[in-house]
């Protein structure tokens, strides 16, 4: 399981991050700058988890059902569904990403 770490930061430091970590993704411009990205910034078992979700958002997007995409990926169904929450009522971000 993710961690985070103990000791809070204020909401202004945590946006700054972010802005930067966003940044970092705008600036990549092909497979193996992303793929070396990603081997430096998470964990093998983050990069699964990651990789799951656009997985499950793929198949739902397909017309999967939530049992059969449980059975092909091994995620529980409680995932599937935060995951489709976030697809019907998000800010679109796995629907551009992978109608593209």
């Amino acid at each position: 399981m993710t961690q985070v770490s103990k000791y809070p930061i204020s909401k202004d430091v945590a946006d700054r991050i972010f802005e930067v970590f966003i940044k970092s993704l705008i600036k990549i411009k092909n497979d193996k700058d992303a793929k070396d990205l990603a081997d430096d910034l998470f964990s093998p078992t983050e990069k699964i988890m990651l990789a799951k979700r656009l997985a499950i958002a793929f198949l739902l997007m397909r017309g999967y059902q939530y049992r059969e995409i449980s059975k092909l990926i091994k995620v529980s169904l409680t995932t599937i569904a935060n995951v489709n929450l976030s697809l019907n009522y998000g800010k679109g971000g796995y629907k551009r990403i992978l109608e593209s």
